[in-house]
């Protein structure tokens, strides 16, 4: 129970901006928003124009969306929301994309072994941060 009460006083640091919690909780969620709402989309792109093609530029564009944030955040909250949701929409279209690439260029025999790596090392990669975000809240 200490590791938790530690992990909400140490995130509760003052900030660069002053946004209060329904505000910090609506960038935060803005990229979920955007990221609901183009899962069929980004299936249909993919079909359409390949998978490589959706991929890459929803994954490029987004990456140079969030070089931007620290830019829009010092003007304006709403923008923030914003770019956030536009991140989600890009990064929508990456996880279709992604499984249109697999189910074209990976051997039938080979998917199964793959999606099961897949699959692992996210999970494996999440429980890893979470166990390393309290010294990196710690050391910031």
């Amino acid at each position: 129970m200490q590791f938790f009460k530690t992990l909400v006083q140490e995130s509760e640091l003052e900030g660069e901006y002053d946004w209060d919690a329904q505000q910090q909780g609506l960038v935060l969620s803005g990229f979920s928003y955007g990221y609901c709402v183009t899962q069929l989309l980004g299936g249909f792109l993919a079909e359409k124009y390949g998978g490589k093609w959706v991929y890459g530029l929803c994954s490029g564009a987004s990456a140079a969306l969030g070089m931007l944030s620290p830019l829009i955040a010092g003007s304006s909250y709403y923008l923030v929301v914003a770019l956030r949701a536009i991140q989600g929409a890009l990064q929508g279209c990456c996880v279709p994309a992604l499984y249109t690439i697999i189910a074209r260029w990976i051997p039938k025999q080979e998917k199964a072994t793959l999606f099961a790596f897949m699959m692992a090392g996210n999970n494996t990669f999440f429980f890893f941060l979470r166990m390393c975000q309290r010294y990196e809240l710690y050391f910031l």
